[in-house]
């Protein structure tokens, strides 16, 4: 009897204990962590040579789970003139491509990827998440028949523009709309020794992201959307 109340009184001891400084800790407030859910993809393109196949696609989602945070769907590009750059870059991206981690996002910034705008839409979030889930269309430059586009649910959102020149991607023929990409631009890697000249390549990603309490940037596993050629010829 007196070893059972010796216990009874050394577990009602840590209880208020313990009450205390959980409560410290729930009222001090932990951290937060917020997981978005990624866009699906639609058709993965690698440097297609029919032009109906020329358009990155892909679907967002809502995120309902953290509708609260959520804000859209955004459209991160890089443009190259050398191929075997955009083959590692995407590698590099694709090794910490991990899902509920912003790791992939973060090297896409270090890569300095750029949010891709549209003539309708100049924020950085290119789908809002009013749009709920919807399927999205970007075809970069004007050739043949097809025109230049950003289509989100079927419905025309203008040319697709370059950020920060806000500019389009028809390069061909020069014109002052959409100039040739030059070294020096903040949204092109330039090779000194091209593979190719006239040749450049646009490798795109699709991400969900949003903002938290503390307005800090959340962002999903990147969505890889393949790259495209636009050459000259």
């Amino acid at each position: 009897m007196f070893v059972q109340t010796n216990r009874t009184v050394y577990y009602v001891f840590c209880f208020a204990i313990m009450l205390p400084v959980c409560f410290f800790l729930w009222s001090c407030g932990l951290d937060t962590y917020y997981y978005l859910e990624p866009p699906i993809i639609g058709s993965y393109v690698e440097k297609p040579v029919d032009p109906e196949n020329r358009i990155f696609s892909f679907y967002t989602v809502q995120n309902t789970g953290n509708a609260d945070v959520f804000l859209g769907t955004a459209v991160y590009y890089k443009i190259y003139n050398n191929e075997s750059l955009v083959k590692s870059d995407m590698a590099s991206v694709s090794s910490v491509n991990l899902q509920y981690s912003d790791a992939a996002m973060n090297r896409l910034r270090s890569l300095k990827y750029s949010p891709l705008a549209s003539g309708q839409i100049g924020d950085e979030v290119l789908i809002l998440k009013s749009f709920g889930s919807t399927s999205v269309r970007i075809r970069l430059f004007s050739e043949n028949d097809y025109s230049a586009t950003v289509t989100i649910g079927g419905t025309d959102y203008g040319i697709p523009l370059r950020t920060p020149l806000m500019k389009g991607f028809s390069f061909y023929p020069e014109n002052d709309a959409a100039p040739v990409p030059a070294q020096g631009d903040s949204d092109v890697s330039y090779s000194a020794s091209p593979t190719s000249a006239d040749t450049w390549y646009v490798a795109a990603y699709a991400v969900s992201t949003g903002m938290n309490t503390e307005l800090s940037p959340v962002y999903s596993q990147v969505l890889p959307l393949g790259y495209i050629m636009i050459s000259k010829n």
